[in-house]
């Protein structure tokens, strides 16, 4: 298990807490603490989606070097142990 420093969740909460201590403080207009607020919501279901899509392209790579190795290898068998076309006797 890798530590919570290294997780996208980490850096996520991060931004949300940063974000709402700077609205709390009064330092962003009643504006931007609305656009703040709203960007804030969104974040964990942009870092989930992130997260998934980004857990989706490994898995897929690592499918696809599996069945092109194991192809790659059947292939190689193949050619080593098929007999040859053309044999040559020298007298």
């Amino acid at each position: 298990m890798k530590p919570g420093i290294k997780s996208t969740e980490f850096y996520g909460s991060a931004a949300a807490t940063l974000l709402g201590a700077i609205a709390t403080t009064g330092l962003l207009s009643p504006d931007m603490t609305k656009v703040a607020t709203d960007t804030m919501d969104k974040i964990p279901e942009i870092v989930q989606i992130i997260d998934s899509l980004f857990d989706g392209v490994i898995r897929l790579g690592g499918l696809i070097l599996g069945v092109v190795s194991q192809v790659k290898y059947g292939t190689g068998r193949a050619n080593t142990k098929k007999a040859p076309e053309k044999v040559y006797i020298k007298r």
